[in-house]
């Protein structure tokens, strides 16, 4: 394992170096698939907590099993809907910690006007990290 030799380092410039500065293309990729990783582990290490198989979840929630594993290994991004099935599936709750995020969440996942699509999904993921994901 390599260490940093425990200097101080400015992550930022660390990210921008290998991915490119905030807002570029490649870093959006980067981040997107970083917060995809996030889900998929928090997914399947809620599921193992639980004591689920893959099947039971699948069942659960109307998807097979292939598709449940491929959301797990981040093949597949489940849907906003999708993901808050496999969350009350599992006995898990979400309790957003910034409000703004729920007031779009009761307009039923649509972005405001004059967001793009993709930025808000962007979003969305990022409001993940923002939240406390606990048992019913």
């Amino acid at each position: 394992m390599q260490t940093n030799n425990h200097k101080i380092v400015d992550y930022d410039l660390v990210l921008d170096a290998k991915y490119g500065k905030e807002g570029s293309s490649e870093r959006i990729r980067h981040e997107e698939a970083a917060k995809a990783f996030y889900a998929a582990q928090l997914l399947l290490q809620a599921r193992k907590e639980a004591k689920v198989t893959q099947s039971e979840l699948a069942q659960r929630v109307g998807i097979t099993k292939s598709y449940v594993s491929k959301i797990e290994n981040g093949v597949i991004e489940p849907g906003v809907g999708l993901f808050f099935r496999l969350i009350n599936a599992l006995g898990l709750r979400i309790f957003f910690l910034n409000s703004i995020f729920l007031q779009l969440m009761l307009h039923k996942m649509r972005p405001p006007d004059g967001l793009q699509k993709d930025k808000f999904y962007l979003s969305f993921c990022g409001a993940l990290q923002n939240a406390v994901i606990a048992r019913h």
